[in-house]
């Protein structure tokens, strides 16, 4: 990182976050491959709010990480720029020696051994009592 000598309990604090984000997103996805988009990018900011405090390591240095959801707004001509924002904080004993941004924008995987319901302008329109539409549920019985 720009020169900076980061102890090896950074990255290993760092790696394992995300590991286990990954682990718990992928066990979600294999379990309900149908599942909105949204759903996963929340449960990949839930998992890491856990760890927003800022944590002090054994060499003495801390590390502060924080997420944020931007999904779903349009911040830049009518564009949404990303779902998640990420800010990583990186301090030394006496100063923060680095910081960095990162901005992920996800992509719907579709299962190949199902169709995948899309979500259309009318679910968000009629909003919670979408969920029982009684059309909807007469197909799925009927299959």
């Amino acid at each position: 990182m720009n020169g900076i000598t980061v102890p090896a309990d950074v990255y290993d604090w760092l790696r394992g976050l995300f590991v286990a984000c990954n682990r718990r997103i992928t066990l979600k996805l294999c379990n309900n491959p149908n599942a909105p988009e949204e759903t996963f990018d929340f449960t990949w900011i839930e998992h890491l709010t856990h760890s927003r405090s800022p944590r002090r390591l054994g060499s003495g240095w801390t590390v502060a990480l924080e997420t944020h959801y931007l999904g779903g707004m349009r911040h830049f001509q009518g564009w949404e720029i990303a779902d998640i924002g990420v800010l990583l904080f990186i301090r030394d004993p006496t100063s923060v020696v680095t910081h960095k941004v990162a901005l992920l924008q996800s992509k719907r995987l579709y299962p190949t051994n199902m169709g995948v319901a899309e979500e259309t302008q009318t679910d968000f329109e009629v909003g919670f009592g979408r969920l029982a539409d009684p059309e909807d549920l007469a197909r799925s019985i009927v299959s």
